[in-house]
């Protein structure tokens, strides 16, 4: 793979770019065709756009190939773009109007923040990882469910002042988040949830 890489460097930017043009045509070419659920009719009078979702649910296909590319190889990063660009869940979250697909692309950043901090815990990395990861669990109070064990593993595994002081500012974050968590548990709006 090196030596092919090697002369045609361009070659997996022009495959990352079908890639993409693969998925936006599956996320825009029937985004009108999805009809709001119970659940999305409380937002759509935010999503002032109309295609917001559908964008951010594109841009998560060339941060699979980052995290790819990180984790593996070019190879592995193509691999992770093309199955983030044709995987029905994507697509069908690309085309709601919940902040399903943007959870997704704030997860990724997540991860691949935090693997970014591992390999090297400078200071503007682990700000990045705060910064992202605290902006996924605004996005939706499920992105705690990998930020938390990405703060823990962080703080055990580089055994940093920084790490701590990053996973610190996340918890800040969460626990500004709670008055408005238990505001919304008790609102009529969410008891059909339980």
């Amino acid at each position: 793979m090196a030596p092919r890489a090697t002369r045609h460097p361009h070659c997996g930017t022009a495959a990352l770019f079908a890639i993409c043009l693969l998925g936006a045509g599956l996320r825009f070419a029937t985004l009108n065709v999805q009809s709001f659920d119970y659940d999305e009719s409380f937002t759509v009078g935010i999503d002032l756009s109309g295609s917001l979702s559908a964008l951010v649910g594109t841009a998560l296909i060339p941060v699979a190939c980052m995290i790819g590319r990180r984790l593996g190889s070019q190879r592995a990063g193509l691999f992770a773009a093309l199955l983030i660009a044709v995987n029905p869940l994507q697509v069908w979250y690309a085309q709601e109007a919940r902040t399903y697909a943007l959870l997704a692309l704030l997860s990724a950043l997540s991860f691949w923040a935090f693997v970014r901090a591992l390999e090297e815990p400078a200071p503007g990395r682990l700000a990045l990882w705060a910064v992202v990861s605290a902006t996924a669990i605004l996005s939706h109070y499920f992105a705690g469910f990998l930020v938390a064990p990405e703060a823990v593993w962080l703080v055990y595994a580089t055994r940093r002042r920084g790490a701590v002081l990053a996973s610190l500012a996340v918890a800040a974050v969460v626990a500004a988040l709670i008055p408005l968590a238990v505001r919304q548990a008790s609102t009529s709006n969410t008891q059909w949830i339980s």
